[in-house]
């Protein structure tokens, strides 16, 4: 987990009506951010019903973590069971 005081950048789109549909969530590649997916991609999956949800891994974007070497896949797996609603 990370540690209580970190924050990672979350940028999200919700649909105009409630939708069983499941999340999606967009984790963007090296030297990029969530940014990368918000003006296209976001709205785009939340007019189609789907909440869309993008992350800024650790040292991109508005994240206050710094980045380390090779740190991106473990993140994401570590905190993958997190189950937060985001």
């Amino acid at each position: 987990m990370l540690p209580f005081e970190s924050h990672l950048e979350v940028r999200k789109r919700l649909p105009a009506t409630p939708s069983r549909k499941p999340p999606l969530l967009f984790v963007h590649g090296g030297n990029l951010a969530a940014w990368c997916w918000d003006e296209h991609f976001l709205n785009f999956f939340a007019d189609k019903g789907f909440r869309a949800v993008a992350v800024s891994l650790r040292g991109h974007g508005a994240s206050n973590i710094p980045w380390r070497c090779g740190g991106e896949r473990g993140e994401i797996e570590k905190n993958r069971s997190a189950r937060r609603p985001v």
